[in-house]
């Protein structure tokens, strides 16, 4: 499977996608509870190891929702400030844009009826 690529015009694509895993969703509500979380003390740990807590954290740093600050050997986690009015940017955004009928969404690749309705498309 090839992992998708982002570029920065995409952040809202990167930033939805990485609000969207049960794994990086846990960690980011421990760090709007606790205000900053070292490397090693998301709760996560009794689920997954700690290479997997990494790359979760390399997935939320690179979506502009944490900033990491190095303590010694330890690095310190928080949420970015701005992130929750950029979320709720994105959703009121959705709120707003019209609706568009469903005659004129484009047809998927490769498919040829739509809803088992039996309407081609």
């Amino acid at each position: 499977m090839t992992a998708l690529r982002f570029g920065p015009a995409d952040i809202e694509i990167r930033l939805l996608a990485a609000l969207a895993d049960p794994i990086r969703l846990d960690m980011l509500r421990q760090l709007a509870s606790d205000g900053e979380v070292c490397g090693c003390g998301f709760r996560v740990l009794d689920r997954v190891a700690q290479p997997t807590v990494s790359h979760h954290l390399r997935v939320l740093r690179e979506a502009g929702l944490v900033h990491f600050e190095r303590e010694r050997s330890y690095l310190r986690y928080r949420l970015d400030p701005d992130v929750l009015a950029r979320v709720a940017a994105i959703v009121e955004g959705l709120r707003l844009a019209p609706a568009a009928p469903i005659d004129d969404v484009p047809p998927h690749e490769g498919v040829t009826v739509c809803c088992g309705t039996g309407r081609s498309r």
